[in-house]
């Protein structure tokens, strides 16, 4: 079975965004992430990463990004998490 869905964090900073996930509760064997992301109504921008904190980086500084996330075991990617905002700006 697909993990359920983990919990994302995400801090504005000049030009990028850092997350930090927290695996969904009961969870083993995760074996690597998806964050999603986008501005506006364009389509997610899809990005894999395997630590649990990092950076999102060459964002547009004043522009509102939604980031969603997924993990990752053996039986493929599993549930989407909530819907979380933050928007880069100039240190």
């Amino acid at each position: 079975m697909a993990p359920d869905a983990p919990t994302i964090e995400v801090t504005a900073g000049d030009g990028k965004v850092s997350y930090k996930l927290t695996d969904p509760s009961g969870a083993s064997d995760i074996t690597g992430y998806k964050i999603l992301y986008r501005t506006g109504s364009a389509a997610f921008v899809e990005k894999e990463v395997s630590a649990k904190t990092g950076d999102i980086n060459s964002l547009t500084n004043g522009s509102e990004y939604e980031f969603k996330a997924q993990a990752k075991n053996e039986m493929g990617y599993g549930k989407e998490s909530a819907v979380v905002k933050a928007t880069p700006k100039t240190a």
